[in-house]
């Protein structure tokens, strides 16, 4: 069965889609941040676990699930953070070093995504062997998000917030040379949505960190409920959106 008899395993690429992505993104940031500060060494098992059992869930289902595609979104932000913030933190490697290495398996797992099913389109992410590279890809890009986030923030010394809106200008960056130039649709997909990651995290890393961390000192929890409540209001916003489609339609 080819893809195209398939069905699609991943949302629209709709602008919810992008709200969703960076907020969701934004909230397993500062949600490790609390999870690490309130259960200590239980934390990473257990978020591993969690993702582990969400992305079976997700294998099982044979097309698009709006709560499952999204609650395993964020579990592997949850962990992706923490398998970051464990290679700094614990380990001892330097951001540098660290990011330069998620940076490498991302471009391992995509060069090999391509080869082995010659299309890394979000288009065409199915059940099967191009939704496990797709889950690959979102779970190391949340561990190269935060390395880099972080980087840009401390070692380079910008801060979170200008962090933030660095990342964001080269996403703008790259949209406008979509448009303009009509450059590779799908690379441009993948630098914007991988982007999307640090940018959410060094402002969810500003609300959290403190004025001694160029942070707003709001702490991980307060941060992770500021994000999670956007993201209700944001799927409220969706369901509203949609309701009324459906009723002028």
């Amino acid at each position: 069965m080819n893809n195209s008899q398939q069905s699609i395993k991943v949302p629209q690429i709709t602008a919810s889609f992008w709200v969703l992505t960076i907020l969701l993104a934004g909230l397993g940031e500062g949600f490790s941040d609390y999870m690490g500060h309130t259960f200590h060494q239980l934390a990473f098992p257990c978020a591993g676990l969690a993702l582990i059992i969400i992305l079976a869930i997700q294998n099982t289902i044979r097309h698009y699930n709006a709560v499952i595609y999204w609650l395993a979104f964020f579990a592997a932000s949850v962990f992706g953070t923490m398998i970051a913030d464990l290679s700094h933190g614990k380990l001892g490697v330097p951001l540098v070093i660290s990011t330069c290495i998620f940076l490498t398996i991302q471009i391992i797992i995509m060069v090999t995504w391509r080869i082995s099913e010659e299309n890394v389109s979000f288009f065409y992410i199915v059940k099967g062997s191009s939704e496990a590279f797709y889950w690959a890809t979102v779970l190391c890009m949340m561990a190269l998000g935060t390395a880099a986030g972080d980087l840009a923030a401390n070692p380079m010394r910008l801060g979170f917030l200008n962090s933030g809106l660095l990342f964001c200008a080269v996403m703008a960056i790259a949209t406008v040379s979509n448009q303009l130039f009509k450059s590779d649709e799908t690379i441009v997909f993948w630098i914007i949505y991988i982007l999307a990651r640090p940018f959410s995290a060094s402002f969810s890393d500003w609300l959290a960190a403190s004025p001694a961390r160029s942070g707003l000192g709001l702490g991980a929890g307060t941060a992770s409920l500021i994000f999670a409540v956007l993201v209700a209001i944001s799927l409220a916003a969706c369901q509203f959106t949609a309701i009324v489609k459906r009723k002028t339609g």
